[in-house]
Formats: structure tokens, sequence, C-alpha cells
């Protein structure tokens, strides 16, 4: 519809893409709509905002200690908090100052790109096909998620240009696939605990 408006001359061009949604609402929906809908994004915005940041603490607090140690840190839930307040706020000084570094107006869509294309490369092969698949082995999960973020990484970091326009992502992606189920075949099959494979039966 913006576009539409913009060509007919109806409407000033937009700075950017992005501002398309906001003016259309702000200028042409009925204010009870545009309340909605602005509450509806707010709500995600911040329901993604806590899920990561939740993540981030229970990695740091549980995860990573347990990995290292055997065993979680003492107190997690008072530790949970501190490292949540210090995500948040690492993540929004992320968010303020990169442009310093990088000025980029498309900084944060590119994050998100990247992001999502790290994210499924790394865990479409491990979480999606091995959680469901008992002869994925852990040697396949570790290559896979490390061949990911190495190509996912290495594709952004040293501008690669990728024909066709194929997105770096989707590389990633097609490798840890294709590593994942090649070691996978190649490797002897493990016993599952009794447990697992009950669970996995389902």
């Amino acid at each position: 519809v913006m576009r539409a408006l913009v060509l007919q001359g109806s409407h000033p061009e937009l700075a950017t893409a992005d501002a398309a949604a906001p003016q259309f609402l702000q200028s042409y929906a009925h204010p009870v709509l545009a309340g909605i809908v602005f509450a509806g994004l707010f709500a995600a915005i911040m329901s993604t905002a806590d899920g990561f940041l939740n993540i981030g603490a229970a990695a740091v607090v549980h995860d990573i200690p347990t990995a290292i140690r055997g065993r979680g840190l003492k107190n997690e839930l008072f530790w949970a908090r501190i490292v949540t307040a210090v995500l948040a706020v690492i993540a929004s000084l992320f968010a303020l100052y990169t442009g310093v570094w990088r000025p980029s107006p498309d900084l944060v869509a590119l994050l998100g790109a990247f992001g999502w294309a790290t994210f499924a490369g790394a865990l479409v092969p491990t979480v999606a096909i091995g959680f469901n698949w008992k002869r994925a082995t852990a040697t396949a999960a570790n290559v896979a998620i490390i061949s990911s973020l190495m190509i996912n990484f290495g594709i952004k970091l040293l501008n690669i240009s990728v024909p066709y326009g194929i997105d770096g992502g989707f590389i990633a992606l097609v490798v840890s696939l294709t590593l994942f189920f090649g070691i996978s075949f190649l490797s002897e099959p493990q016993k599952l605990p009794p447990d697992i494979e009950a669970a996995m039966d389902l």
C-alpha cells in the first residue's frame, strides 16, 4: 500500500523500507488498529529480548559451568539475575554504540539475518534431526555446528561474495547438514542410554 501511495504522489518517499508499516499505521490506519499493532510489536520485541536473556543467563550460569566442572554454580537463581542484568547492559551498549565502529543503517537487519542463519545452520542438524534420529552421533553434531559457525563468520567477516546472490547462511546449512549425515553414517552406531532411547521412541 505504501509503495502505491508513494508512486501516486500521495505520500512522500520513505527514508527506508522499514518505515512503511509505521508510516501506514500512523497516517492511514484507525488509531485503535494502530495501537493494537504497536502494542503487539512491542510485546513481540519484549518477549524475544526476554527469551534471549533467559537463554544467555542459563548458558552462563548453568550450562557452561556444568560442561566444564561437572556441576552448576551455587545459588544459581542469584547469579542468573546478575548475569541477566549484565547481558542486558552489554546488549544495550552494543545497540547504542555499534555505529561508532561500523556505521551502517542496516546493521540490525544484518545481525538478525546473520543470527538466524547461524541458528539454522548450527541447530537444524543437531536439534531438529539429531533429537529424532538414533543414528546421529555427537561427533557429527559437533562438526556440523563448528563448520556452520566458521562458514557464517568467514563469509561475513571476509566479505566473500557468493555467486547468484545465494545467502551465506544457506551454504552453511547445506554444508552442516551434509557433514552431519555423512559423519553419522560413517561412524559406528552408538548405544543410547535406555531413557533417551525411550524418549526418542515416543
